[in-house]
């Protein structure tokens, strides 16, 4: 799927939904348009995980075809975002926080031709 371009039609959501480990609800995905400029055409650039929460679902970042957004789609519904934020959410530890930082500077080398930060 990585490489790939997809297509929402306009006014569907997605019924898909992903199993999560243990006793966890489902989680639902909903498809949307690009936030900026509306288009429903996008470029997969990546299907991973989330590292940050205790579920076992995977999501895909795509890349709007025409301004080129990068974003989650389909993504959580605004009932399944209770099983990646608790009712009091702390902020993201160092460790992890500094992690993410190497990650999207990973992305933009890659995928942007920026150049390496110290």
């Amino acid at each position: 799927m990585i490489g790939a371009t997809m297509a929402h039609g306009r006014g569907t959501a997605a019924t898909r939904t992903c199993e999560v480990a243990g006793t966890q609800p489902e989680i639902s995905l909903e498809s949307v348009p690009c936030p900026n400029c509306n288009c429903r055409q996008f470029h997969s650039i990546l299907e991973c995980s989330d590292p940050l929460a205790d579920v076992d679902a995977m999501f895909c970042l795509v890349r709007c075809v025409i301004c080129n957004l990068i974003l989650t789609n389909p993504r959580p519904t605004a009932e399944s975002m209770g099983v990646f934020y608790a009712e009091k959410f702390a902020a993201v530890p160092l460790e992890r926080s500094n992690r993410r930082r190497w990650l999207e500077q990973f992305a933009l080398r890659t995928h942007f031709g920026y150049p390496h930060q110290p």
